[in-house]
C-alpha cells in the first residue's frame, strides 16, 4: 500500500508537530524533575499527534494494487428449441452425460457454464428442448454483451444449426467457437403444411375462405391426401401428385359459419411414405365468427393518409361497413360499433363527439395528430411547447390485452419516424401502452399507443400521424393489427363487480395467467372472499382450484395448454354473496420447429470457420473433447487493479491515534502532570 500526497502536506505537518510538542514541554513546569527519556517520549507523542492531524486534513490518498486472477471461461450454448427433441427423443441423455464427461476431462482451470438458448440466451434456465424459435447468431451477440469482461477461451455450440429467425451475417468472434451438430443432414422425405390464413373477421352466414400452402420434399410422383376439417367435419378433400422433389402446392377452400364463437380448421396432409417427421403434417386454428356486423365511423376535418391506410385493412372484409363524415356532422352512434378520429378539431366539436360517445357507449379510436388542444373527459395533454418529435416505437414489455404476432411487433417498430407533439400525455382508467416512444436513440417511459376501459367503453390512442408509413413495409401485418384494435375498442367493458382479465388468445408454449377483480360496494378492490374455478376443454373438466390472492386481487396461473378451445368458469364466494363468471379461449399450437428437422450442417461449419473453431458431428463429439484438452486457448489472465482511498478511511490510522494519546496520558498520570 502506497501514501499519495504533496511534498508540502507532509512538511507543514512535520514543522506543526515540531513546533506544537517542543513549545509545549517546553513550558511545562511539571515535568520540570522527571527523567530525560520521559520528557522525550512526551514530546514524540505530541509530535506525532499534531503531525498525523495536520496530515489528515490534507486528505492523503491510499493506493493499493489489487491483483485479480481470472479463470478461462468455456461457454455451452445448447439449442433449446423443440426441433431437437422432435428429431430424437434420446438426446435428452445423452446430452446430460456428454456434459458430465466434458466437465471431468477439461483440466481444472477452465469454468464451465452451460447456457440454453432459442431466440435469446436462456441464462440460468433449464434444458428442456421445448422453446420455439431459434436465433445462434443474436444469442452469440448476447454471450458477448453478458460476458464481455470474462476470460473467455472459446465456445461450444450444440445445434441442429436451423435457425428460424434473425440475421444471417456472420460476425467474427474474438475467441474460437466449436459447433456440435446435431441431426441428421440427410434430407428425409417431408410432407409440410407451411401456413394457414384466414380473415380477421368472419360472420354468421356468411362464406370465408382459407387459403393453405404446403411444400413436399423428396416426395416426387408420391400421391398426396389433403383434408381440411370445419369443426371436425369434412369440408374439403383433394388429391396431389408433386411433380418434383422439391414441390409447393396452393390450396383454397370456401367454408360457411353457421354459429356464432370459436370454430376449429384443421388440415391435413396423407401419403404411403412412413415419414421421421408427422408434426408437420397437420395444422390447427380457431377462427372467432361473429353475429353482429361492424359499422365503422371515420371523423375527420380533412383528407389524410391515415384514413385511406386504415379503410385498406377492411377492404373485401363482409360485414364491415365504413362511413366517412367530418367533425361538424352531427350523427347518431346507436347503430355504430366504433367511432375513428383522425386529427383534431374545435373543443366544441370535440367535446360534443365524446360526450356522444359516452352516452351511447361506443368504443372510439383516435390518431390524434398534432395540431390543437387535446384535454377531455377521457385524457389530457401538457403540451411543453409549439414543436413537434419525430419519434420510434418500441414494444412495451408489459401489454397484455391480447396477442400479437412477431411480425407485427416487428412492424409496428420499424426505423420511420412518427410526428407526435411535444408534451405530455395523462390518460384516465385502467391504462395499458401497447409502444413506447424512442426519441434520439433512448427508450423512454412516455405512451404512443395506449389502449384503455373508461366507464363502459373501451378505447386506444394512437398519439401523432402518419402511421400509413409503417405500412410501407409491412402492409399485411399492420393491417391486422389495426383490425384487432377496431375489434377490442368494439367491444364492451365488463363493468360489473366481478371481473375476469385474460387474453382470448395463446400459443401452446405461453404461460397463460389468469386474473380476476372483485369491486365492493364503494367501488373498491376487494379480495376478501374466495374464488374458485373450473377449466373445461370442450365436455371434459381438464382442473379444478382456487385463485390466489395478491395484494387486493385473485390471481392464477395455468402454465402451458395443448391447443384447443377452453372455458373458464370462476365462482366468487363472499359470505352469503356468489357470484358466477365464465370466459372463453384459444391455445394455437406452434409449429415453427418442426417444420424443418434436417441439420444446417453448412451454417454451424460457417460459424466455426469463421471464428477460427471447427465443426464436428455429434457422432464425433469424442474428437471435440480431445482439441479442447490440447488447445492453448485456454489460459488464466491476471489483472492488477488499483484501488485508491482517503487515508482516514483506514482503521489502523484511528488505532495508532489513540495508542499515542493514550500513551502520552498514562505518562503524564504517572508523572502527576495531570
Amino acid at each position: 500500500m502506497n501514501i499519495e500526497t504533496s511534498s508540502l502536506a507532509v512538511l507543514i505537518s512535520f514543522f506543526a508537530g515540531l513546533i506544537v510538542s517542543v513549545l509545549f514541554y517546553l513550558r511545562d513546569k511539571s515535568l520540570k524533575e522527571s527523567a530525560r527519556w520521559i520528557k522525550f517520549t512526551l514530546i514524540a507523542c505530541r509530535f506525532f499527534v499534531v503531525a498525523i492531524l495536520t496530515f489528515i486534513l490534507s486528505h492523503p490518498l491510499t493506493i493499493q494494487v489489487k491483483e485479480e486472477v481470472k479463470k478461462p471461461l468455456l461457454p455451452i450454448l445448447i439449442d433449446n428449441s423443440n426441433s431437437i427433441l422432435i428429431g430424437d427423443s434420446s438426446f435428452v441423455n445423452e446430452i446430460k452425460s456428454f456434459l458430465d464427461f466434458l466437465e471431468k476431462s477439461i483440466y481444472n482451470n477452465v469454468e464451465l457454464i452451460v447456457l440454453p438458448f432459442s431466440t435469446n440466451l436462456e441464462i440460468g434456465e433449464e434444458v428442456t428442448f421445448k422453446e420455439q424459435g431459434t436465433d445462434i447468431l443474436k444469442c452469440l451477440d448476447e454471450l458477448n454483451d453478458n460476458y464481455s469482461n470474462e476470460n473467455i477461451g472459446g465456445a461450444i455450440i450444440i445445434s441442429d444449426g436451423i435457425n428460424t429467425e434473425g440475421q444471417s451475417e456472420l460476425l467474427i468472434e474474438d475467441y474460437p467457437i466449436y459447433c456440435l451438430g446435431v441431426g441428421d443432414s440427410v434430407v428425409k422425405p417431408d410432407a409440410k403444411i407451411k401456413e394457414l390464413f384466414f380473415n380477421d373477421f368472419v360472420f354468421v352466414g356468411n362464406e370465408f375462405i382459407i387459403e393453405s400452402h404446403l411444400n413436399f420434399i423428396n416426395l416426387k410422383d408420391i400421391q398426396q391426401n389433403i383434408v381440411v376439417l370445419f369443426e371436425d367435419k369434412e369440408v374439403f378433400n383433394r388429391s396431389f401428385t408433386p411433380q418434383s422433389n422439391n414441390s409447393f402446392h396452393k390450396i383454397k377452400c370456401s367454408i360457411k359459419g353457421n354459429k356464432g364463437g370459436e370454430a376449429s380448421i384443421k388440415i391435413f396432409v396423407k401419403n404411403q411414405i412412413k415419414e421421421v417427421n408427422i408434426k408437420n403434417n397437420y395444422i390447427s386454428r380457431f377462427i372467432n365468427i361473429k353475429e353482429k356486423k361492424i359499422n365503422i365511423l371515420i371523423v375527420s376535418d380533412s383528407p389524410h393518409p391515415d384514413i385511406r391506410f386504415l379503410k385498406s385493412a377492411f377492404f373485401g372484409v363482409k360485414n364491415v361497413n365504413i362511413e366517412t363524415v367530418n367533425f361538424e356532422s352531427d350523427i347518431d352512434l346507436k347503430l355504430k360499433s366504433v367511432v375513428v378520429f383522425i386529427g383534431n378539431s374545435s373543443v366544441e366539436n370535440k367535446n360534443r363527439w365524446l360526450g356522444n360517445i359516452k352516452s351511447f357507449k361506443k368504443g372510439f379510436l383516435w390518431f390524434t395528430g398534432t395540431y390543437g388542444g387535446f384535454n377531455n373527459q377521457f385524457f389530457e395533454f401538457i403540451r411543453l411547447d409549439e414543436s413537434n418529435d419525430k419519434i420510434l416505437m418500441k414494444l412495451s414489455s408489459s401489454f397484455s390485452l391480447f396477442k400479437l404476432e412477431e411480425n407485427t411487433k416487428l412492424g409496428l417498430q420499424k426505423d420511420l419516424p412518427i410526428d407526435v407533439p411535444f408534451g405530455k400525455w395523462n390518460f384516465k382508467g385502467e391504462v395499458q401502452s401497447l409502444m413506447l416512444q424512442e426519441i434520439n436513440g433512448l427508450l423512454t417511459n412516455y405512451p404512443q399507443i395506449v389502449f384503455s376501459s373508461n366507464s363502459d367503453l373501451n378505447y386506444s390512442i394512437f398519439i401523432g400521424e402518419n402511421y400509413w408509413r409503417l405500412g410501407l413495409r409491412n402492409s399485411s401485418e399492420l393491417k391486422r393489427f389495426l383490425r384487432k384494435t377496431i375489434d377490442y375498442v368494439s367491444t364492451k367493458t365488463d363493468n360489473s363487480r366481478f371481473r375476469l382479465k385474460m387474453k382470448s388468445e395463446f400459443s401452446d408454449n405461453d404461460e397463460i395467467i389468469i386474473q380476476a377483480e372483485f369491486y365492493n360496494k364503494v367501488n373498491e378492490l376487494d379480495n376478501l372472499g374466495d374464488v374458485s374455478f373450473e377449466l373445461w376443454k370442450k365436455d371434459s373438466l381438464v382442473t379444478s382450484s382456487k385463485f390466489q390472492k395478491t395484494q387486493s386481487k385473485y390471481r392464477f396461473n395455468l402454465g402451458e395448454l395443448s391447443n384447443g378451445i377452453y372455458n373458464v368458469k370462476t365462482t366468487l364466494k363472499r359470505g352469503n354473496e356468489s357470484i358466477i363468471k365464465q370466459k372463453k379461449f384459444v391455445v394455437n399450437e406452434l409449429k415453427i420447429e418442426s417444420e424443418d428437422l434436417t441439420m444446417n450442417s453448412k451454417f454451424l461449419n460457417s460459424i466455426a470457420k469463421k471464428s477460427n473453431g471447427k465443426f464436428f458431428l455429434w457422432k464425433n463429439r469424442l474428437e471435440l473433447v480431445s482439441k479442447l484438452s490440447t488447445s492453448e486457448n485456454f489460459k488464466s489472465i491476471s489483472y492488477f487493479e488499483s484501488i485508491t482511498n482517503l487515508l482516514i478511511k483506514n482503521k489502523w490510522v484511528f488505532y495508532i491515534f489513540i495508542t499515542i494519546i493514550t500513551i502520552e496520558w498514562g505518562i503524564r498520570k504517572w508523572q502527576g502532570a495531570i
